[in-house]
């Protein structure tokens, strides 16, 4: 097959790779950030990157599509099947300049701005690898492919050298006798059907959530498949559900990560006991969208880290700094995990509406809540972080994985000052914020 003039397409039972015609320059700057309204493009020769703003996008694309005549790269078009739609672009360049990488191939992956969270990471990246590796030694004729990555891409490294492609010591130098970056590199040699086969397997998730939510559903009479689960869920923290279960305005459901309840009124919407700390909120919220929610909402407690807060203060927020293990283990392994920023927006919304004061910002999420130190407690202060708790990353990292919307409330429980922890159960200010978030929470789903 001629790469150029035959314009393959490769798939999966997830993916479809085919040719990027370059017709279209709103569904090219798609693998770009948007944002800015303007293109990065990476110059090989010396490594840096032009902007080309938006409006000359087209003029760009045709010379592109010139220089795919004349056979000096191919770019492939990434199609999700399971969500039907563009997520990126694959780039392939036969290089031929005399340095250490003379006569490879290099291959470049850029996902589309919204759904980087989704997909860059070593599940998905090995998925997409293992699709195109074997077929480009064949369409190129090749011996060796190149994959140029950033030192902090921990995904991006972990997928490569699942699949058997080994770290370059000896990387190009540019003119200015500067290395031109890191190399991973695979040989044709070393990658055989068998070790993409056992490189893939080994990656593969044996334990699915929703075997066991059925399993348990229909040992307490419930068919899956037939019953109404609400769309949205509120996961409350201990006294949070207490005093939810006290207003009586719900009816206990389904066994569904926990006693799920439903709303009296609107069976759309639930609620639930939350399960405390990352990896325990994690399960919860993985038996929950199995079990067919779509939308999590935590009201949690959290300590508050700016100085001039108080027990009671209310806070909603964009997403927390990580530093737990869930995230990682999902393939997640960056400093911040985003809540959704829609169900976010639509929270905020609410609670003006209510005339409830709070702080919108960002928070930290800690796997060990009696080890925050001084030292942690100012780096995130001067960075704006407003609380701290332990459940946020964990569900977050979940709902993203999943493809669920999720978001927190927080009540501030305790503050963390200089050199001191003002411990706030108890006290009325707390009992307030709790009440004014229930009852809030209550009267908008009757209505």
């Amino acid at each position: 097959m001629y790469l150029y003039k035959d314009l393959p397409v490769l798939q999966d039972d997830k993916y479809i790779l085919l040719f990027n015609n370059a017709t279209d320059g709103n569904d090219f700057v798609m693998a770009f950030d948007k944002a800015k309204n303007e293109l990065p493009l990476q110059d090989d020769d010396d490594n840096h990157y032009l902007t080309i703003a938006f409006k000359r996008m087209n003029v760009a694309l045709n010379l592109w599509e010139q220089a795919h005549k004349k056979e000096w790269y191919f770019r492939w078009t990434i199609i999700d099947k399971t969500i039907g739609d563009t997520i990126g672009i694959i780039e392939e360049i036969e290089r031929a300049d005399d340095d250490e990488l003379s006569n490879y191939v290099w291959l470049k992956i850029d996902f589309e701005k919204r759904y980087e969270k989704y997909y860059e990471n070593e599940k998905e990246i090995m998925h997409l690898l293992s699709l195109i590796v074997q077929p480009t030694f064949e369409f190129f004729a090749c011996e060796n492919i190149a994959i140029k990555i950033i030192s902090f891409a921990k995904q991006r490294i972990k997928a490569v050298s699942n699949l058997g492609f080994i770290k370059l010591q000896n990387c190009p130098i540019k003119h200015d006798r500067t290395q031109s970056g890191v190399y991973y590199v695979l040989n044709k040699f070393n990658n055989t059907n068998e070790n993409s086969t056992d490189s893939t397997e080994k990656s593969n998730i044996l334990t699915d959530p929703k075997k066991l939510v059925a399993r348990e559903l229909k040992k307490a009479g419930f068919d899956k498949s037939t019953i109404k689960v609400p769309t949205r869920v509120f996961i409350l923290a201990d006294s949070l559900y207490d005093t939810m279960l006290s207003k009586n305005c719900g009816k206990y459901k389904y066994p569904l990560g926990g006693k799920l309840f439903v709303f009296d009124g609107n069976d759309s919407v639930g609620f639930i006991k939350g399960a405390m700390c990352s990896p325990a909120i994690a399960t919860q919220a993985e038996d929950l969208i199995a079990g067919g929610v779509k939308e999590l909402i935590h009201i949690g407690f959290a300590g508050g880290l700016q100085q001039n807060m108080n027990v009671g203060d209310i806070v909603l927020t964009d997403g927390a700094y990580n530093d737990t293990a869930v995230a990682r283990l999902y393939g997640f392994d960056y400093d911040f995990i985003e809540s959704t920023k829609s169900l976010t927006d639509e929270l905020c919304k609410l609670l003006k509406n209510s005339k409830i004061n709070h702080r919108r910002g960002k928070h930290w999420t800690t796997d060990a809540g009696y080890m925050e130190t001084y030292a942690q407690v100012v780096e995130h202060r001067n960075k704006g972080t407003l609380c701290v708790e332990m459940e946020g990353v964990g569900l977050f990292t979940v709902a993203n994985y999943r493809k669920c919307r999720s978001s927190a409330i927080y009540i501030i429980s305790d503050i963390l000052a200089n050199d001191d922890w003002s411990i706030g159960w108890g006290e009325n200010a707390l009992d307030t914020g709790i009440n004014k978030i229930i009852d809030t929470l209550i009267l908008s789903i009757q209505k």
